[in-house]
């Protein structure tokens, strides 16, 4: 058995293609409970319509469902189905899975600019996550070369309105921009602790002056991170936000 210092936090189904389309998922995470280490399946959920594919997820302890949209159209841009998927069928697919799972339930939206990420379509892709009531609703951009050549991230300013839209629908909501935040609490290391909150979700700028008083430290920090282009100052709504900065 795996000492407790070495024992991962969870056994990942992410396959290089969609781990749902496996009929045998089910059978291969009961056989992994031998293991004693949950089990997570991230799932893009364009096949959680079908009884046995949301059965089979019952058996995980943490499932990821990917909602870039509830716009047809927009949803056919960026993921490009087959076209024997239907939206609409997925969207209902996840209600129904939301509604019976007894595990920790997370989404994934990832924001495309001029694609997805106007406040009308982020408001509307809040409105559907709030109804699933999702453990954390994790805010994502592309980090990696995408299939469309013209597929860039949203703004900092836009994931900062976007958190706050979600947030403001009662969800628990993070980013995912490809910086690691290992620690979101106050270490007493400032200029980390900064980079690991921004990188979890935006800093208002009220915020950051309550931290850097309880660290100790003054905005001299916030000037460095800005300086080495590691976050940078949006405002959204009359209120100034930190973000990472991932655009250099």
């Amino acid at each position: 058995m795996l000492d407790e210092l070495h024992r991962p936090d969870y056994l990942t189904f992410v396959s290089n293609g969609e781990p749902t389309l496996d009929k045998n998922l089910g059978e291969a995470i009961q056989m992994l409970r031998k293991f004693e280490i949950p089990i997570a399946v991230i799932t893009n959920a364009s096949l959680l319509h079908h009884e046995n594919v949301r059965r089979n997820l019952m058996e995980a302890d943490w499932v990821s469902v990917k909602v870039d949209t509830t716009d047809e159209l927009t949803w056919k841009k960026i993921n490009r189905p087959h076209s024997s998927i239907k939206l609409d069928q997925v969207l209902e697919g996840i209600n129904q899975f939301a509604t019976v799972y007894k595990g920790k339930l997370h989404s994934e939206t990832m924001l495309i600019n001029s694609y997805n990420d106007s406040s009308e379509q982020v408001e509307q892709t809040a409105s559907f996550i709030s109804k699933i009531n999702p453990d954390t609703a994790y805010l994502s951009i592309p980090t990696r070369p995408p299939a469309m050549s013209d597929a860039r991230p949203a703004t900092e300013k836009t994931l900062a309105m976007a958190w706050q839209i979600f947030s403001n629908a009662g969800i628990t909501t993070e980013l995912l921009t490809g910086f690691e935040g290992t620690d979101t609490g106050i270490t007493g290391n400032a200029f980390e602790d900064i980079l690991n909150i921004t990188a979890v979700h935006p800093l208002r700028e009220d915020t950051m002056k309550a931290l850097l008083i309880k660290e100790n430290t003054d905005m001299a920090v916030v000037e460095s991170l800005e300086s080495l282009k590691l976050i940078k100052k949006t405002k959204y709504k009359g209120m100034n936000y930190y973000v990472r900065n991932y655009h250099f």
